[in-house]
């Protein structure tokens, strides 16, 4: 089944996927692991970050192949103190995978290497947002309020942004 990238963020997308990357945000990049380096696209999902390798089958123009999936919880990266194209990104142990991974991801320039981080970070902090949103709904606690004027201006990004408005400590201990 082809999934458009722009509904991904309800969808769970899996290795072998194919994604439609019409109209996506994709920014090129080589992984760099200890046994070889390819070339991919990094797409930044609401939940996930992943990397397509394109579909070169015929009539498959603007369609990738997912070749790796991880959640963006457990995403972390950092700039490699040696190269300022490169970064050094980690996943945590966590249910999809048993151990750690580490990979250096290699971009054409410093510009798309810190646009990269930036979305990585904006990701994983809309992704914390929102669940900080959904647990105080869940338990109804007063205060935490979800901000759709900032979205529908353009700038809250795939997760909207959430705001905790005037919680106090009372409110989070009682």
């Amino acid at each position: 089944a082809v999934v458009s990238t722009q509904s991904t963020g309800s969808l769970q997308v899996s290795k072998g996927d194919i994604l439609n990357l019409n109209n996506s945000d994709l920014i090129a990049c080589s992984v760099i692991t200890d046994k070889d380096a390819e070339k991919r696209f990094l797409v930044i999902d609401t939940h996930q970050l992943i990397l397509v390798e394109p579909d070169n089958a015929p009539g498959r123009l603007g369609h990738g192949v997912v070749q790796f999936v991880a959640p963006l919880q457990c995403v972390d990266a950092r700039p490699d103190k040696d190269n300022n194209r490169a970064l050094v990104v980690s996943i945590e142990k966590s249910p999809a995978f048993t151990a750690p991974v580490s990979a250096r991801f290699l971009f054409e320039d410093h510009i798309r290497c810190f646009a990269a981080k930036t979305r990585l970070k904006q990701g994983r902090e809309s992704l914390h947002k929102l669940k900080g949103f959904k647990l105080c709904h869940l338990l109804d606690i007063p205060g935490y309020q979800h901000n759709t004027e900032e979205q529908s201006a353009g700038g809250a990004g795939p997760v909207s942004e959430l705001r905790m408005s005037q919680m106090s400590d009372e409110t989070l201990q009682g």
